[in-house]
């Protein structure tokens, strides 16, 4: 898969994503002032998921015109690099890709849950 990581998305989860030859475009080495509607547009324009542990997306999401695919990582522990990247990879080994590429998904401790898009 293609993904956009957002600038709170820990290296690490970068890195193993990218050993597991998924095609990662890191926002922190391009733009550190860049706003979610761009990172928006750059999913769309890119057909990338974006990676983010920032809430406002799931607002966002709301709205048709910024539905791209997201996965927001609201964990409780929030900074540990390793407890955020076993959580997402266990997500995306468990998850089919199509339900990935059409949906707005939360990741949390106890579930991650996948809101699909209308088609």
């Amino acid at each position: 898969m293609k993904f956009v990581a957002d600038i709170n998305i820990p290296q690490l989860l970068i890195r193993k994503l990218r050993i597991l030859n998924h095609r990662v475009l890191d926002i922190k080495r391009i733009n550190l002032e860049i706003n979610d509607l761009e990172i928006i547009k750059i999913a769309r324009d890119e057909s990338r998921v974006i990676l983010t542990r920032d809430k406002d997306y799931i607002a966002l999401a709301q709205f048709p015109k910024y539905q791209v695919p997201i996965i927001a990582i609201r964990l409780i522990n929030q900074t540990d690099a390793q407890y955020i990247t076993n959580k997402t990879l266990d997500f995306l080994r468990n998850n089919k890709e199509s339900i990935i590429l059409n949906s707005l998904t939360i990741i949390r401790e106890d579930a991650a849950t996948s809101y699909q898009y209308p088609l």
